[in-house]
């Protein structure tokens, strides 16, 4: 694979990530959007090799905990705070 398309496949990876954190975020947590975070480490996955899905993994693990923290969502009990990407 070269590098040009290695870099193709980052960037949109990277970019769905930034804009499916932003319709999380506007959207709120009643929206489901979940399930939508395993397709930028799908892309890396089906393209790149084990480290990038890692690495994105973790991104998107990140993003979705950001997106929870910022978006200010209030749990029934405080323990389910603690599991948000679990």
């Amino acid at each position: 694979m070269t590098k040009h398309l290695t870099l193709k496949v980052l960037l949109a990876s990277l970019a769905n990530l930034l804009v499916l954190s932003y319709i999380v975020y506007v959207a709120g947590h009643n929206f489901l959007f979940f399930v939508f975070f395993f397709i930028p480490v799908s892309l890396c996955g089906w393209y790149l090799g084990r480290l990038p899905v890692v690495c994105m993994a973790i991104l998107t693990g990140v993003a979705w905990c950001a997106v929870d923290i910022l978006s200010d969502h209030q749990y029934p009990l405080e323990v389910f705070s603690f599991m948000r990407t679990a």
